[in-house]
């Protein structure tokens, strides 16, 4: 599939992985790629973050994710959404045109991420 891989560890323990094509390393380390995907650790979220075509996406290493698009998935939620910001633990979220599904009491299913739990 070729591209790129990283990952990024808070205290000597993984916390996500991050898929892209390619990436321009900015001041600051923060990154911007054509499209990515990340997978986070813990609460078992897998996020494409923008498209071929959609609109760059830029990682801030002390703020998070931004990107024009982002399909989202996990135990607890999917869905897609225009004009996607996160930090990096997905506890402060904003996005444009929401269309997030939530489980009926329970799951979508179990945790898919390798190494992570919800």
């Amino acid at each position: 599939q070729g591209g790129l891989k990283g990952e990024r560890y808070v205290e000597d323990r993984l916390d996500l992985r991050l898929f892209a094509p390619e990436v321009a390393v900015e001041p600051g380390d923060n990154l911007r790629a054509p499209f990515a995907r990340v997978e986070i650790l813990k609460g078992c979220f897998r996020l494409q973050l923008s498209a071929p075509g959609r609109g760059e996406v830029l990682i801030r290493q002390k703020e998070g994710f931004f990107a024009p698009w982002v399909r989202i998935e996990a135990p607890n939620l999917r869905g897609e959404a225009q004009g996607f910001r996160s930090d990096f633990g997905m506890e402060r979220i904003e996005a444009e045109s929401p269309r997030f599904e939530f489980p009926a009491g329970g799951t979508f299913g179990p945790c898919t991420v390798e190494g992570g739990s919800s």
